[in-house]
Order: C-alpha cells, then structure tokens, then sequence
C-alpha cells in the first residue's frame, strides 16, 4: 500500500516537473527573444523599448508565479523560503536604490541612494569669447530660423572628433524643465522651474558664452507629473524685438528685450478657457506675419488655435476646439503657398495662417501624446509620424475636389505602422537627398523612401534625443544619455564621425547652435559646446 502510494507520488511528482519545465522554458524564450531579438525582427510590428520592457517584466513575473504554484501544488518544502528569499531582494533593492526618473520609453530608472542625485558638472572648463560675428548670430525658435531642423551658412565642422573633439566651453546647474534655448547675439532666453523657489517658472536672459544670467523674471507657477516630471515646456520664441514665453500651466510672457521688461503676461486658462493638458503646455509660439500664433487648446471657447497681436497679445482671430498634445504649430508650404499645420491631440489641421479658416483635417494617433512636427515632401504631400505604435502615414491634400463646406478631404498615399515612429524628436529631410527622411525611429537613427515609407536603413539606437541638420549631409544628434554624435549622411548607410558626452542624465531638449557653438540644456544642467572646424 504505501510502495502504491510513493508511485502515485512520484508519477503526479513527475507530471508537475515536465509541465513546470515546460512552462520555464516558454517564459525564458519570451524574455530572450524580447531581450535579443524584438527590435530586429520584422514579422511583428515593433512597439518601441518598452514594450521590450513590459514583455521582459511579465514574463519574468509569470515565471516568478510558475515557480510558487509549482512549490505548493507539487508539494515542496522550499515555498516559503521562496517567498521569503525573493520579497528580502526586493526589500534590499528598494533599500539601496531609489527612482530617479522615467526615460523616453517609459522605462523607471533606479540609482544609488548613496550617490548625489545631483550629477551637475563642474563649472567653465574652458574660456572663451564671441568670435567679432557673435552679434548676427540667430536662432530665434523652435527647430531653428526655418523650424525645420536645417541650419545653412555654418563652419564646416571637422570630419573627426576623434583627434580633434568638441570642447565644453561651461556647464552649470539649470531649473527643471524641457525648453530649448533661443538665441540672439550674444544672448540666450529659455523658461525652467526656479532652482531657489520651486513653486515659481523663471524665465531669463544668459550671456551666452560667460554662462551668467542677465535678469530673470519669476511667476508662481508649477507644473509636475510623475511620467513627465517638472516644468515648462516650450521654446521661446524672439520676433520683432521681443522674446515670448509659454509655461507649463498656460502662463504667456512677453519681454521687450531692450528694456528687458515684461511688456504683457497672461494666463491661457483665463484668455481662452482652456484647461492645463495632460502633460502640461508644450506648443513652442510661432511667428507669421504680423501675428503670433499659439495652441491653447480646446476648452470653453473655439481656441484650438489663436493668433496674437505682437505688442500687445491681443486676439487677432482664433478657431478650432481640439485638445493640444505636446507638438507645436508651424507655416509650411504646399502646392507654392503657406499654411498652418498643427498636430493637436486627435487630429493633424491645416489652416489658412492669414485667417485660421480650415483648409483640412486628418484624424491621427491613439490617445497617446503626439509630438512630431509633420512635414512636407515634393511640395504636395504632408508626412505625419508618433510614436507609442502609432506609425506614420503620407496624405495628398490637394488630391481630391474640396467639399461644398471648401475642406478638403486628405487622401492617403502612404502607410507605415511598424518602422517609422518619430516618438520625441522630428523627421528631417536632409539637403543632400530630397528622397530621403531621416527620424530616429523609436531611438533608433533610422532613414526612409518619403515616397513610399520603406525602410532603407538603420543605423544606432541614440534613445529619444534630437536631431539637426548643421550642413547639406551632416547630421547632429543629441541622444538621450546626453551625448553629441556627428553623423555623416552622404553614403549609403549613415557614417558616425564622433561622440561627445556632455551630461550624465536624460537629455530630452532641443539644442541651439550658432556658429560653432551648440547651448544645450537637460532638466538639470545647461552647457556650452564648442565644436572643432576644418582647417583648425
């Protein structure tokens, strides 16, 4: 009787073993394959790193479950200590480490406890004074003079960094936020959270090439998001003798930059009835004509979009009731003329810039923020791309009659789910190849057909930073980690000249280059780079 019972414990032992085995061996597959193999593949649409994360943290949680069922069902002694072993790891880890941030893939990331969270360099490393040109020295907006990414006229920066690499002119401590720097002269002008008052947005002046702040001016205002962190978003903006800034909750300056005065300040909520976004305001202000337009958003009144006076901020006209996501309104041409174009949160619009009459709108993205300027390849067709498995698309405006309403309706010429999602930074199409769109593809340096979509490349995973053009075939990115890369894009695959770390900690802002300098900021340093030229 007891031997009959030792089998049948042994036999329904055996069963729990093989199918425990089994079910191991599945979930080690999945982790390795979205470990190793995820983002190579092309039978599956591939959604981005963290969707590589998810399915990693899953299967290695299903595996954790696997084992505690098998340990009781099976009978086995060692459940608890199971247990007790794998919540002790836990409780070690969340003991020596803390959470410091989340990535551009929405990754968590841990460091030390017992590191200094503030990871700011040392000061001025290097001297150095504006070259006699300094004063015509223009980066005046979002993307630079054209808000394309494509910079003319600069020096021909040298072919190598690896004999002669950039230098760190200064790097100092900066407020939390996302804005980009613009430029003017010697003069730089970008919106953080006040590093001495926390509750307060600043927006301020710097001597560019000291590092110092000029004047400063602070509002009570605060914005934070435990995805998206602290501050303000967009660039500022220099038209007409005065710099334009947008917070995070919707607070708009305007300084004269002479008198270095606020000459008018408002609060979106207030003017338009709009309400703070998700991630809070991040739509950069833009110049046409003799207006200033921006994108509070869909609220209590028709303000999608509105166009300002200059000197005074009063409404000029305003229209549309869409929520805004985090892109930011721009003028480009189609078929030889302007138009507005703006990716709000459910739609891409275009409009007369003139008047904010509708001309078209695309229904575009899945909830998630939508970020990415569209763009427009051989003058007739507008490229939209997101990330968050979004994709990207080509839409013909022009290509059907208008409705009897004089809409038109955009026809789709194009259509790519899996391999284009521009996530953070813009899609470029570079000089040297009018064919070719350049985007960093969920992170990684990626080219494309603009007339079909189709991959033609990819090159390295530089994470969500950004990108531009300084030259007809060189491209500059600022990858995430906080690294500069020099890329030539001449040959037919992209060619890395050189790298240059300038910050420890996720680099998500614009940079601004002038000359042969490049000012860039995280959300928590600034810094000054000057980059070698030819003939040095």
């Amino acid at each position: 009787m007891k031997s009959a019972q030792s089998r049948k414990s042994l036999g329904k032992n055996g069963v729990f073993r093989i199918i425990f085995f089994t079910y191991s061996l599945i979930l080690v597959l999945f982790v390795l394959f979205f470990t190793f193999f995820y983002q190579d593949q092309e039978w599956l649409p591939y959604l981005g790193q963290q969707f590589e994360f998810i399915g990693i943290v899953l299967s290695s949680v299903l595996l954790w479950i696997g084992v505690v069922l098998f340990s009781f069902l099976g009978g086995y002694d060692f459940l608890g200590k199971f247990i007790l072993i794998s919540f002790t790891c836990i409780a070690l880890f969340l003991l020596l480490f803390r959470f410091t941030e989340m990535d551009g893939d929405m990754i968590p990331k841990f460091s030390p406890r017992w590191a200094n969270s503030n990871q700011s360099i040392k000061e001025a490393v290097l001297q150095s004074n504006a070259s006699d040109e300094s004063s015509s020295w223009s980066f005046p907006q979002f993307q630079g003079p054209n808000r394309n990414c494509i910079l003319t006229n600069l020096p021909a920066i040298a072919s190598s960094w690896n004999s002669t690499p950039p230098e760190i002119v200064w790097n100092k401590p900066i407020g939390e936020g996302y804005s980009g720097f613009v430029i003017e002269g010697e003069f730089a002008y970008t919106i953080a959270q006040d590093i001495e008052n926390p509750d307060q947005e600043s927006i301020f002046c710097l001597d560019m090439m000291a590092g110092n702040i000029r004047w400063s001016h602070g509002y009570k205002a605060r914005y934070e998001s435990g995805l998206g962190g602290v501050g303000p978003r967009a660039t500022p903006l220099i038209f007409g003798g005065k710099v334009y800034f947008l917070g995070a909750t919707g607070i708009f300056s305007c300084v004269d930059l002479e008198s270095e005065k606020i000459i008018y300040q408002f609060d979106l909520k207030e003017k338009f009835g709009a309400s703070i976004p998700e991630w809070g305001f991040a739509g950069s202000p833009l110049a046409f004509g003799d207006t200033i337009i921006i994108a509070p958003g869909g609220g209590d009144q028709a303000a999608g979009l509105a166009a300002l006076a200059p000197d005074t901020g009063d409404v000029i006209w305003q229209t549309g009731n869409n929520s805004v996501s985090w892109s930011s309104p721009t003028i480009k041409q189609i078929m030889g003329k302007d138009y507005l174009i703006h990716l709000d949160a459910k739609a891409v619009e275009v409009r007369e810039p003139h008047s904010g009459e509708l001309v078209s709108s695309i229904s575009w993205g899945k909830g998630f923020p939508q970020i990415p300027i569209p763009i427009v390849y051989n003058s007739e067709e507008l490229v939209i791309s997101s990330g968050y498995g979004v994709g990207a698309s080509s839409y013909s405006i022009f290509a059907k009659a208008p409705q009897p309403s004089g809409v038109y309706v955009a026809e789709k010429t194009w259509k790519r789910r899996s391999r284009l999602r521009s996530k953070f930074a813009p899609m470029i199409i570079p000089p040297i190849n009018p064919e070719l769109i350049i985007a960093l593809n969920d992170g990684v340096l990626s080219g494309f057909e603009a007339k079909s979509g189709k991959r033609l490349f990819q090159g390295e995973r530089y994470g969500h930073g950004q990108i531009l053009m300084i030259s007809e075939k060189d491209l500059l990115i600022q990858s995430e980690k906080g690294a500069l890369v020099l890329v030539d894009l001449s040959k037919e695959e992209p060619v890395e000249k050189g790298s240059f770390q300038v910050f420890k900690s996720k680099t998500w802002n614009p940079p601004a280059v002038v000359d042969r300098y490049v000012l860039m900021r995280n959300h928590r340093n600034m810094a000054l780079v000057r980059l070698p030229v030819e003939g040095e």
